[in-house]
């Protein structure tokens, strides 16, 4: 009887021991997963206010053009006033 209540014993330090070692992995494992997410949450955030910027200079630039497109339409239809240009049949602008 005393050699069985010392293997229960026994077996009881090692279910605590292991259960221990395993909380223990389990809650670093945790913090580490904690600390990659936080990582790539800040990364995407960079990245994402880096292409709205982008966004944001290409409309700009999109603007530009769009008025540059509609003065120098204008400066055609000008120049095209002043030498007597006729629409002939046939021309499509």
């Amino acid at each position: 009887m005393q050699i069985i209540r010392g293997t229960v014993v026994g077996f009881e330090h090692f279910n605590r021991t292991t259960a221990s070692e395993l909380t223990n992995y389990v809650l670093e494992e945790l913090k580490r997963i904690e600390k990659e997410f936080k990582k790539n949450a800040e990364i995407e955030k960079e990245e994402t206010n880096f292409l709205k910027q982008q966004i944001a200079q290409l409309n700009q630039d999109k603007i530009k053009l769009q008025q540059h497109s509609l003065i120098l339409e204008n400066r055609v239809l000008e120049v095209e006033n002043e030498v007597g240009f006729q629409d002939t049949p046939g021309y499509h602008k």
